[in-house]
C-alpha cells in the first residue's frame, strides 16, 4: 500500500512536467494536433484578451479623467479591438512556438560567433526550461515562471483536468502605471 501511494504522489507531482515536454516537443515538431491536446486555446485567448482590455481600460481611464477628450474614447476602442484581433491571430499552435523560441517549428539558429558553441539536442530542447521556476499554486495549478526583461516575470498556467495539465493561461509582465 505505501509503494503504490508513493507511486501515485510521484506520478501526481511529475504529470504537470511530463505536460510541459509534450507542450515543448510539439511545438518543435510542428503538430498543431498534439499541442491542441495539451493547450487550452479558447481559454488562453480570453485570459489574454481580459488582460490585455484591463491594462487598455486602466491606461485609457486615467488619460480620460487628464485630457477630457472624447477622442481617447474612440482610441480605447480601437485599442481594444486590436488587441482582441491580435490575440486572435497569434495565439495558436505556430504563435506559441515563436513565444517559446522555436522558429517555423524547429530550435532557433545560433550565430556561431566566438564563445557561443552550438548546443546539443537536450540544450535546445530544454532551452525554454533554462532559469525557470516551478511551483504548484493549488492541487489544480501548476506555474512556470520564466524570466522576462527588466525583471519581469511571465507566468504559465496549467490547470489540471483529471490526470492530464493544460496551459490555460500565460500572465504577462504588464504594469498598469
Amino acid at each position: 500500500m505505501g509503494a503504490l501511494s508513493v507511486l501515485v504522489l510521484g506520478g501526481v507531482i511529475l504529470s504537470p512536467f511530463y505536460s510541459v515536454y509534450q507542450i515543448r516537443n510539439s511545438i518543435a515538431e510542428n503538430d498543431a494536433k498534439k499541442l491542441s491536446h495539451y493547450v487550452e486555446f479558447p481559454q488562453l485567448r480570453k485570459n489574454l484578451k481580459d488582460q490585455l482590455n484591463q491594462t487598455l481600460e486602466s491606461k485609457f481611464a486615467r488619460k480620460s479623467v487628464e485630457t477630457e477628450s472624447r477622442f481617447s474614447d474612440v482610441t480605447y476602442k480601437f485599442a481594444q479591438r486590436f488587441s482582441n484581433q491580435l490575440v486572435d491571430a497569434y495565439v495558436t499552435p505556430k504563435g506559441l512556438g515563436r513565444f517559446m523560441g522555436v522558429e517555423g517549428g524547429k530550435a532557433p539558429r545560433y550565430s556561431g560567433d566566438k564563445g557561443e558553441s552550438q548546443p546539443s539536442g537536450n540544450e535546445k530542447r530544454f532551452k525554454l526550461l533554462k532559469n525557470t521556476r516551478f511551483s504548484f499554486a493549488s492541487t489544480r495549478t501548476f506555474i512556470l515562471s520564466m524570466p522576462a526583461k527588466n525583471d519581469k516575470t511571465i507566468k504559465l498556467v496549467l490547470s489540471r483536468d483529471r490526470f492530464l495539465w493544460k496551459l490555460n493561461n500565460i500572465v504577462l509582465p504588464i504594469s498598469n502605471k
